[in-house]
């Protein structure tokens, strides 16, 4: 019961947001705050976690036309909290982030939201904790099939010495879907090995992100 106690006091922060996350999604959002380690897919945007402000106004503008420019500040408010897994001084979160280079070119807000964001993205792969590779266009599918976004979430040790499962996410228009079996898990692992091993090594990727920033730049 401590235990719980304890996992409820570090999780609950999103609770005066809940009016605005989606059904289902704050089980995802209580996943990700407890994760010791997340390894993305992401073929279609930026993720929440690594996204600037301006890049998310452009995104929920656009997906929640009726919200209010109040209700917009609140959901920048909710996922700009829900970064700081990433960036705590102690025990920061694993992230191992593979994006196709369709995220990079997509343009979301403006070319100067997109300088922003992939300079961003370059800055944060630096960090000890975060790695972000590119899948460039050239590689095809190496799956052999197009792939949807997903994120595989693994947990730490806890204090009673067990381990919390494995969980995979994975994402589409209406919501997304949630696997814990261990033959599910482990093809979606063998899936992200795949796309990373496809994928530019973490210092190419850097150097592309910065080559398209100033493309983009240079468009402003």
């Amino acid at each position: 019961m401590k235990n719980l106690a304890a996992q409820a006091s570090t999780r609950s922060w999103w609770y005066p947001f809940t009016d605005l996350i989606a059904a289902g999604f704050n089980v995802y959002l209580g996943l990700e705050a407890g994760a010791a380690g997340l390894s993305f897919y992401q073929p279609l945007v930026v993720p929440g976690l690594l996204q600037t402000a301006e890049y998310a106004r452009a995104m929920d503008r656009a997906y929640f036309p009726q919200d209010s420019p109040a209700e917009i500040d609140r959901r920048i408010e909710l996922r700009t909290r829900r970064q700081a897994i990433l960036q705590r001084k102690r025990n920061p979160a694993k992230a191992d982030i593979v994006l196709h280079e369709a995220v990079l070119r997509t343009v979301v807000g403006s070319p100067q939201t997109m300088t922003t964001q992939l300079r961003h993205l370059a800055d944060l792969g630096t960090a000890e904790n975060i790695s972000i590779r590119v899948l460039p266009f050239h590689t095809g599918l190496p799956l052999g099939v197009g792939m949807a976004p997903f994120v595989i979430l693994d947990f730490a040790m806890d204090s009673r010495g067990g381990v919390e499962p494995t969980v995979v996410f994975a994402e589409n228009y209406t919501g997304g879907m949630y696997f814990e079996e261990r033959g599910d898990v482990d093809r979606y692992r063998a899936a992200h090995r795949t796309l990373t091993g496809a994928a530019l090594e973490a210092d190419i990727s850097r150097s592309l992100l910065r080559e398209i920033a100033r493309r983009f730049e240079s468009e402003r």
